[in-house]
């Protein structure tokens, strides 16, 4: 028989499970909320495939082509000098027909050898030839550095030339004012001296000048290779020559200032 204390006892332990019940569930769920990561976010599909990485074959054909194009930029490159060099010839007021004529000869073989070699390139298909050919728009043209101031240097040469000509008939001009000065009774010692000097510095310069020609028409790609300073000489005379000029023009100031004095 139950008592009333009793039936109060187990009527507040029924009461306390049942409320541990309930709340049993939700603490559960907050614990699993604040300790677990979110789900994560599925990515939506996507219709752009996946790029396949180039094959062994297709990265070789890839550098290959690279290779090419930077190749025949170079050619391209000596194309536009030969070119510019070629329209500064035509322009030229004191070289000669003969000079001329050779320069422009040594420009079109290059460019055509050039433009051969343009041709080899554009077709290989072999790694090893390629990178020899490549090396070849360098080594056996060598435009920059002997093709081109070979014009240049002969240029100079044959303008250093015209010049000595021109101070050859002024200097002519002044021996003719000291021989009047001098039938004249006057005293020309001094301009005579300053003449003669004139007269040496004018055949000097033409010495130097006059071997520029006949030192560069002929050197070779293969020349340079040998001996990268085989355009030195020719610049060194060609640098004594116009030296020698600025001397001459000098004492024909010189000369005609004696002249005047006199």
């Amino acid at each position: 028989m139950t008592t009333p204390r009793r039936a109060r006892l187990i009527a507040a332990v029924a009461a306390f499970v049942g409320t541990a019940v309930l709340v049993a569930p939700a603490a559960t769920a907050q614990e699993t909320t604040s300790t677990t990561s979110p789900p994560r976010k599925q990515r939506a599909p996507s219709d752009k495939p996946r790029e396949r990485p180039p094959a062994d074959g297709e990265r070789r054909a890839m550098a290959m082509d690279e290779v090419k194009s930077r190749c025949l930029h170079q050619i391209e490159r000596r194309h536009e000098a030969l070119t510019a060099v070629k329209r500064r010839l035509s322009r030229a007021r004191f070289v000669t027909d003969q000079h001329e004529a050779a320069l422009v000869q040594n420009i079109d073989s290059t460019a055509s050898s050039l433009s051969r070699l343009a041709d080899i390139i554009q077709g290989e298909d072999n790694f090893e030839e390629l990178r020899a050919e490549c090396r070849s728009i360098v080594v056996d043209h060598r435009v920059f550095v002997l093709v081109i101031p070979r014009v240049r240097l002969v240029l100079a040469s044959d303008a250093a030339l015209g010049a000595a000509g021109r101070l050859t008939t002024a200097a002519d001009h002044l021996q003719a004012e000291i021989d009047k000065a001098k039938a004249e009774g006057r005293d020309t010692s001094e301009p005579e001296s300053d003449l003669a000097r004139m007269r040496t510095h004018i055949a000097t310069a033409k010495d130097q000048a006059d071997g520029v020609y006949g030192a560069v028409i002929n050197l070779t790609p293969a020349d340079y290779n040998a001996n990268n300073e085989v355009l030195r000489p020719a610049r060194e005379a060609v640098r004594n020559a116009k030296n020698e000029l600025r001397a001459a023009v000098a004492a024909g100031r010189e000369v005609r200032q004696g002249l005047e004095r006199r």
